[in-house]
């Protein structure tokens, strides 16, 4: 699916990283001029992260964008980064990076074993290509916004599991809703996103 109109998200909870910001110039240029798209973009800003992404959903549709693409206000990312996922045409994509702070390095790509535990992948055990996992963090992901008609909303929510005694993230809940309307959720783990942290000195 081309993209014909792009909403870029960046959910924040009242500011942006530099890097972010360098790097989703030199992304929404080489997009822009690449595909000829329309540009929108929209930076909602609450301290509920699901919230804040269920109105970029939202916004994306009000626009009449075909694509959705987030990225978290804490990302660095290479000027193609958009494009490389554009051209993998999936209905929902993100690439791969690591937790942040995390040692050694995790990604935040979730499989399920095989008693359907969610597992999370070292960072050195992520294969080079194109794989459809079980859920992907939504920091650098791109979905075709036809998805969110699709599915029941919250599109995005944290969930409490009783038996675990833990919460679930309102990136891996939206994975769990589309795949559970027979939509694949893929990584693309050739783009270097790095996941920007900060250091005490």
């Amino acid at each position: 699916m081309k993209i014909s109109k792009l909403c870029i998200a960046i959910p924040n909870t009242g500011s942006i990283k530099t890097e972010t910001v360098v790097s989703l110039m030199g992304a929404a240029f080489s997009t822009v001029m690449a595909t000829h798209c329309k540009f929108h973009l929209y930076c909602p800003t609450g301290c509920l992260i699901d919230e804040n992404r269920n109105s970029a959903a939202r916004e994306a549709l009000e626009v009449g964008a075909s694509h959705l693409m987030f990225i978290d206000s804490d990302m660095a990312f290479p000027d193609n980064g958009i494009l490389a996922l554009a051209d993998r045409n999936k209905r929902v994509i993100g690439a791969n990076y690591n937790l942040r702070g995390v040692l050694p390095p995790m990604s935040t790509v979730k499989i399920s074993d095989k008693d359907g535990n969610l597992v999370i992948v070292a960072g050195d055990k992520i294969p080079k290509y194109p794989f459809k996992c079980y859920a992907i963090a939504t920091g650098f992901m791109l979905i075709q916004t036809d998805v969110f008609k699709e599915i029941e909303k919250p599109w995005f929510f944290y969930e409490y599991n009783s038996e675990k005694d833990d919460t679930v993230g309102e990136d891996v809940y939206f994975c769990k809703k589309v795949r559970a309307k027979g939509i694949d959720v893929w990584c693309d783990p050739t783009i270097e996103v790095k996941h920007i942290g900060d250091y005490a000195y």
